[in-house]
Order: C-alpha cells, then structure tokens, then sequence
C-alpha cells in the first residue's frame, strides 16, 4: 500500500514534474479564495514548509564549506516562505523590523554565539519542543567539540 505525503510546493513546481514526464498529483492551488477552512489549512502548510526549509537551512550550515553554495540556496527559500507567510497574514516588512528592532534592544542580538545549558526539565516552554512538527536531535555536548549529534 502507497503512503501519500502532502506538502507545499513552489507554484511552478507541478509545470516542471510534468515536462520531466513525473507524474503529478496536485490537491489545491489558491484554496484561500474558495474556502475559510482551507484558508486555515493553507496557512498549517505555509507553517510546515517554514519548518521544512529551516530544517534545510540546518542541513546546509551544518555541511558548509566555503564553496558551498547550499547555504544561499537555503536561505532564499527561507526567505520566500517568509514572505509568503507576510503576505497571508497581511503582515508589513516595517512592523516585522520594528518588533526585530524592539526584541534587539531588549534581549540582544546573536552575535555573541551565547549558549544555554537547561535540563529537560528545565527548558523554557518557548523552545522548539514546544513545537509539535519538528522532531528535534537530542545532542550530547563533548567539551572541546560542541554539540554532537547523538546516534
């Protein structure tokens, strides 16, 4: 039996498949014009695939090399899906910026490369885990290497 996973694509992306000779199954284009509930829907997607391409992005840092180019690749499809959220929800790039601005003044930028150790116990509930979608690596830290994936 076939599993059938769903997830959303660039819009020429089903165009490219079929010229390849792929076949494509396509489920919904602009669903938010028909339906509130898929308006709903659309957006859970839109929320996937930001996840989907931060997970990339990790990907791609985590195998950087100066040649990479993977890098960039990663971070503009970061950066449309973002977009694409903005514009669904009607948010502005200058109230994104101010609230980016508001949060640097009062927590800091990342520059520094600050890290946290907390217990399971003890983590913050606004971390990832709080994240239902994202399975997130448990990691052992070796003390002259940094994190490390746990195998």
């Amino acid at each position: 039996m076939a599993v059938y996973i769903r997830k959303m694509v660039r819009d020429k992306v089903p165009e490219i498949m079929k010229a390849s000779g792929k076949p494509v199954n396509e489920v919904n284009r602009e669903p938010a014009r028909r339906d509130p509930r898929d308006a709903n829907r659309r957006r859970l997607y839109l929320a996937l695939k930001a996840l989907e391409e931060c997970q990339e992005l990790y990907g791609a840092l985590d195998a950087y090399d100066d040649a990479d180019s993977k890098v960039i690749e990663e971070l503009a499809d970061v950066e449309e899906v973002l977009a694409t959220i903005k514009q669904e929800w009607g948010i502005s790039q200058p109230a994104v910026d101010l609230v980016r601005k508001l949060k640097r003044d009062l927590k800091g930028p990342f520059e520094e490369g600050v890290i946290l150790e907390f217990s399971d116990d003890e983590m913050p509930r606004t971390e990832l885990r709080s994240v239902p979608f994202v399975e997130i690596e448990k990691v052992l830290v070796d003390d002259n290497e940094g994190p490390v994936a746990q195998g």
